[in-house]
């Protein structure tokens, strides 16, 4: 999609985030693997009066906080495995 045939601005947005987040579940449950939905995580800890604000430091990339959110939801993957 990006590389030699890009073409001006990414389109990087929540929503076709999102639309991917979704494939990802859909292809975790058909094969039987877990998933750790991050997309989920970080829309519900930024819905939630402030909780989620800072964790990324480019909106794109986890800052410190997101990162303690990412090992917190991958430890509790592993721990229920």
């Amino acid at each position: 999609m990006y590389g030699a045939d890009a073409m001006g601005v990414l389109d990087r947005t929540n929503e076709k985030t999102g639309r991917y987040a979704a494939a990802a579940r859909e292809v975790a449950a058909a094969c039987g693997a877990p998933c750790v939905d991050l997309f989920a995580r970080t829309q519900l800890a930024s819905s939630s009066d402030g909780v989620g604000e800072g964790l990324f430091v480019d909106g794109i990339h986890f800052s410190a906080k997101g990162q303690r959110l990412v090992f917190d939801a991958l430890r509790t993957c592993l721990q229920e495995m």
